[in-house]
């Protein structure tokens, strides 16, 4: 499943196995409040050491996080709001989760610090987009070991919803090179997904998402995921 980190002021997105048999809200939360290891590539957590969760309960759509006091210790209202969003996007990737309602300690809250961030009614995805690079890659997360096609997914607020995909082997050899259009644009967040097709030639290589600059054609908003290819012997 995925978690949603930080990277840089903005959300990133990595992976983590969870046992088949374990509640998918609860193990995914468990897992973020753990933070970043190795393998995520640099990616932080803005939630502070120690949070840990009482529990998650999913009813009409809405996931309650139950979390500790420590939740809200520290940090200005950039790290509020990253903390919350990484919350909020880590439990509405289930298709059951629409919206996130937070407690601290077991008691329901309407704000959470001294910054005083909002999260009564409950938070959605689309309450936080400022905290979203212009485009995010959901699939493939970080280090996915890929079996051509490639499937890829993500958000994107591009212009005129166009978004360039490019893969590379681990020499800069283009394997891959497609556009697609997002589902929005130009001001508006849209999805995307689209399949790249390619022969691997390398064991690593590199997924590039971007777009184009309408005023000087340069490529922008690129996000670069690390992949492993798997390659028949």
């Amino acid at each position: 499943m995925r978690i949603y980190l930080v990277r840089g002021e903005t959300l990133a997105v990595t992976r983590r196995t969870i046992a088949a048999d374990a509640p998918p809200a609860t193990a995914a939360l468990d897992a973020l409040l753990r933070g970043p290891v190795t393998s995520d590539g640099g990616m932080i957590t803005a939630i502070p050491a120690g949070t840990r969760a009482h529990g998650v309960s999913v009813v009409g759509g809405t996931a309650t996080a139950d979390l500790t006091r420590t939740f809200e210790s520290g940090g200005g209202s950039l790290s509020m709001r990253n903390r919350i969003a990484e919350v909020v996007y880590t439990l509405t990737q289930f298709p059951t989760v629409q919206r996130v309602a937070f407690r601290i300690d077991g008691t329901p809250v309407t704000a959470i610090g001294g910054e005083g961030l909002i999260v009564d009614p409950p938070r959605t995805r689309a309450d936080f987009t400022d905290a979203l690079p212009n485009i995010l890659v959901e699939t493939p997360t970080v280090g996915s070991l890929v079996v051509p096609p490639l499937v890829v997914q993500g958000m994107s607020d591009v212009f005129e919803a166009v978004v360039q995909f490019r893969v590379r082997d681990a020499h800069g050899a283009e394997l891959v090179h497609q556009r697609a259009m997002a589902t929005a644009g130009t001001g508006t967040w849209g999805t995307f997904s689209t399949t790249l097709r390619f022969s691997p030639t390398t064991t690593t290589g590199t997924l590039e998402v971007y777009a184009i600059s309408m005023k000087d054609g340069s490529e922008i908003d690129k996000q670069i995921v690390p992949l492993t290819f798997f390659v028949r012997s």
